[in-house]
């Protein structure tokens, strides 16, 4: 019985599938990211093929149509984490933490999530983001007219304050 030889594209396509169950969605949201901290971290010798990432032709998301800030520290643009409590530069690991709203029931930390993007998340025209209590407990939830990139705005000139 001989060795089965894989095809360069089954393991880019292995590499991109290991990639985004480690780093996404704890660590990124691009699988662009994921895949460059898989190769540098995570790759074994027989991983190391070549592979093309590139920042323009990542498709724009609403976080990119929102306009993402540069870093201060190295001017590269900013991500934003899962959570969307902090921005973070994937260069120098400059970071700037986003103070959300506190649950006025219990006091924890909120998340805000956008509204009437899908049939799942449809509700009155008027909101376009919720502030969804991460306390599984409670579970409080606040609708806005506010879009949730300009929340994100708001939160970051103002330092969450």
């Amino acid at each position: 019985m001989g060795y089965i030889t894989l095809h360069e594209d089954q393991i880019r396509n292995r590499i991109i599938a290991k990639a985004r169950s480690k780093y996404i969605p704890d660590t990124t949201m691009n699988i662009s990211v994921a895949l460059e901290l898989y190769l540098k971290n995570d790759a074994n010798e027989f991983e190391q093929i070549p592979l093309v990432i590139s920042k323009n032709n990542r498709p724009k998301n609403w976080v990119d149509a929102m306009g993402r800030p540069n870093c201060p520290e190295c001017n590269e643009l900013l991500f934003l984490s899962k959570q969307y409590s902090e921005w973070s530069c994937k260069k120098c690991g400059f970071t700037h933490a986003l103070i959300p709203k506190l649950c006025p029931e219990c006091a924890t930390q909120m998340r805000i999530l956008p509204v009437n993007i899908s049939i799942a998340t449809q509700i009155d025209k008027e909101y376009n983001s919720v502030w969804v209590c991460t306390n599984n407990a409670c579970m409080e939830t606040i609708y806005n007219t506010q879009t949730v990139p300009d929340i994100l705005k708001e939160l970051f000139n103002t330092g969450g304050k």
